[in-house]
C-alpha cells in the first residue's frame, strides 16, 4: 500500500517501467505480470514504432507532445494535455473553446509536469469571465505575475480538473489558482508539488 508521501516512488517505477519496454520498434521485450486474480502472466511484446511528436525544452529530455480532445457521455467536453508548450496552445484554445456550450468539461492534467508558466494564464482566460490574477512566482531574478485577460466568451460550464502525482509546475499553479477562486473542483490524488 502507497502513502501520499510516496509519489515520487510511483513516478520512479512508472519511469523504470517504461525504460524496460522502450527500445527499437521492431524489437520484443518479454514481460511477466499478475492480473487482478494474482494469476500470474507471460507475455512477448513487439515494439511499435512511435510517432507521436516530441519536443525538447532547454535541456531537458524530449517530452510527449499531444493534446486529446473529446466528446464523453451527455456532451461533457474532455481536453488533455500533456505539456504547456506554445505549439500545443491553438489546439488547446480550440479544444476548450469548442466546449462552450457543454454541461460540462473536464480539463485533465494528469502526467502534465508543466512547462512554461505563462501558459496558464492563456489557458485560465478561457475559463474565466472577469480579469483576476493567478497569482505571483517569486524567484532569483524578481518576482512574475500572472495577470489574466479573459476571452471574450469563455467558456461558462462546471469544470472538473483531474490531477495525479504526475502533475506538477505549470499545472499545479493552473489548477490551485482556479480551485481557489471557486472556478473548479480538483479531483485526483497528490500531485507533485
Amino acid at each position: 500500500v502507497l502513502h501520499r508521501d510516496d509519489a515520487s516512488i510511483v513516478r520512479r517505477m512508472e519511469s523504470a517501467i517504461a525504460a524496460r519496454l522502450s527500445g527499437k520498434p521492431g524489437g520484443s521485450v518479454d514481460v511477466a505480470y499478475l492480473d487482478g486474480d494474482n494469476t500470474e502472466h507471460e507475455v512477448s511484446l513487439v515494439r511499435e514504432p512511435d510517432d507521436r511528436r516530441r519536443v525538447a525544452i532547454l535541456n531537458l529530455p524530449p517530452s510527449l507532445m499531444e493534446c486529446d480532445v473529446r466528446t464523453l457521455e451527455g456532451g461533457v467536453g474532455y481536453v488533455s494535455f500533456s505539456i504547456f508548450f506554445l505549439q500545443l496552445m491553438k489546439e488547446i484554445r480550440e479544444g476548450i473553446l469548442s466546449f462552450r456550450g457543454a454541461p460540462g468539461l473536464i480539463l485533465d492534467l494528469r502526467g502534465n509536469g508543466g512547462g512554461m508558466a505563462m501558459m496558464s494564464v492563456s489557458v485560465a482566460a478561457l475559463l474565466l469571465g472577469e480579469r483576476v490574477d493567478l497569482g505571483t512566482m517569486r524567484n532569483r531574478n524578481g518576482v512574475m505575475r500572472f495577470p489574466v485577460f479573459p476571452v471574450s466568451d469563455p467558456v461558462r460550464a462546471p469544470v472538473v480538473v483531474l490531477v495525479d502525482g504526475g502533475t506538477g509546475s505549470t499545472s499545479e499553479m493552473l489548477a490551485g489558482a482556479l480551485q481557489e477562486m471557486g472556478r473548479v473542483r480538483v479531483v485526483g490524488t497528490t500531485s507533485a508539488g
